[in-house]
């Protein structure tokens, strides 16, 4: 079985302040919920498509493989194939998604796609209401051996889905 020695390409598509501070800078927010609200819609959209093109680069997989790393984790938020709420929207990130694919695969590296996020788990307690007004269950990522991942390749898969259990705090 061959090592894995990998990466976690962490702030792509899922905005932290922590990871990526420029994108919050003089905005007060704390959140990409935030962030959007402070923004407006269209600017916020705008922004996060410069970040998309420029984040992560075909360089970057270029100078992994340099390295010896042979992995990437890729945390990809619920809303990969976008969504508009009433309140907020969000850019579809499947072609940048894809493209990190196509990449990781020209320099032999394989690719965790982890589903990162969930409706209702980001943003203030505001915004974590469903459109009728029931706040979701509060859920925590369990560590327990309910972490699964399938082949979404056939042969030598290049990329596959992590998908976590979430339980119920009680």
């Amino acid at each position: 079985m061959e090592r894995i020695l990998g990466v976690n390409l962490s702030g792509w598509f899922i905005p932290e302040p922590w990871v990526t501070p420029s994108l919050y800078a003089a905005t007060g927010a704390s959140n990409a919920a935030e962030l959007q609200e402070a923004m407006g819609t269209a600017a916020y959209n705008e922004r996060m498509r410069r970040h998309y093109e420029t984040f992560v680069s075909e360089d970057d997989f270029r100078r992994m493989a340099q390295i010896g790393l042979n992995a990437v984790r890729l945390p990809v938020p619920w809303y990969a194939f976008g969504s508009q709420e009433s309140d907020a929207s969000y850019i579809s990130v499947v072609d940048y998604i894809d493209r990190a694919i196509e990449w990781a695969a020209k320099y032999d590296i394989r690719v965790l796609l982890d589903l990162a996020t969930v409706p209702g788990g980001q943003g203030p307690p505001r915004r974590r209401l469903s459109p009728s007004g029931i706040r979701p269950p509060t859920a925590v990522m369990s560590r327990s051996t309910c972490s699964s991942a399938w082949p979404i390749a056939t042969a030598r898969p290049r990329a596959c889905w992590a998908l976590s259990c979430w339980t119920r705090r009680r």
